[in-house]
């Protein structure tokens, strides 16, 4: 029927999303498609199966076109972090059958990946 099949409409990347969930490496990654800058400072990545919320840290722009990364598991497996590679916690473990939503920091949901989790 057309009901069902309108549930699986395609729907338009968003803007600012989180474009990959990585069990193996144990990282998030979130790109920004916009044309400008988009600042994500105080902005969240919460894991649903996890339930655990990593809050982005203040004074975090993202340009154009540029991706960010959240690292969790073993620390030693990386070498430097910064302001687009960031650390999250050993205790915290990331499985590629995580269900991750990104919300800004007026609590709006920006993102979720997979995309064709329903909201």
């Amino acid at each position: 029927s057309s009901a069902s099949s309108a549930s699986f409409s395609f729907q338009a990347p968003k803007k600012v999303a989180i474009s990959l969930i990585d069990g193996g490496e144990e990282t998030i990654t979130i790109i920004n498609h916009e044309n400008e800058n988009v600042d994500l400072s105080l902005w969240r990545v919460l894991l649903e199966k996890g339930k655990k919320e990593f809050i982005i840290p203040k004074e975090t722009v993202l340009e154009s076109g540029k991706y960010l990364k959240i690292y969790a598991g073993n620390k030693n497996v990386y070498k430097t972090f910064d302001k687009f590679n960031l650390w999250w916690a050993e205790s915290v473990s990331i499985t590629s059958d995580e269900i991750g939503v990104l919300v800004d920091n007026q609590k709006n949901q920006i993102s979720k990946y997979p995309t064709l989790t329903p909201f």
